[in-house]
């Protein structure tokens, strides 16, 4: 998968958490092969937006699942999603360390601002 452009991807699999979290398995092997959880890969939705999201689980049998909480106008799309739908993924994204109060903070005041729109 090239890590400028994004790749079109079938969604496998579509499982609701609870009422806001939903969490997509895709299947690409070499995201998969790259990457672990926590680490950060971009998520396209065609005609939305492009968001970065954290990797929930990457399986050695190519399996990419990413929980998603509908707090803006691209999550709320791709909780709009069914399985067989396509969604882009380009990754990976390298990662930054950021103290745990930073990153609390900061997806706070980005559901915070999403809300408000």
């Amino acid at each position: 998968m090239p890590i400028n452009r994004p790749t079109l991807h079938k969604i496998e699999a579509i499982k609701t958490e609870n009422e806001e979290v939903k969490t997509f398995k895709f299947r690409s092997s070499e995201l998969a092969k790259k990457n672990e959880p926590g680490q950060f890969v971009m998520l396209w939705d065609p005609g939305i937006e492009e968001i970065p999201i954290s990797i929930a689980n990457a399986s050695p049998k190519g399996e990419v699942e990413v929980a998603v909480a509908d707090v803006g106008d691209c999550t709320h799309s791709l909780h709009q999603k069914h399985m067989g739908d396509l969604i882009g993924l380009r990754g990976e994204v390298p990662m930054v360390k950021v103290s745990h109060c930073r990153v609390k903070e900061f997806a706070w005041s980005q559901t915070v601002m999403e809300r408000r729109r």
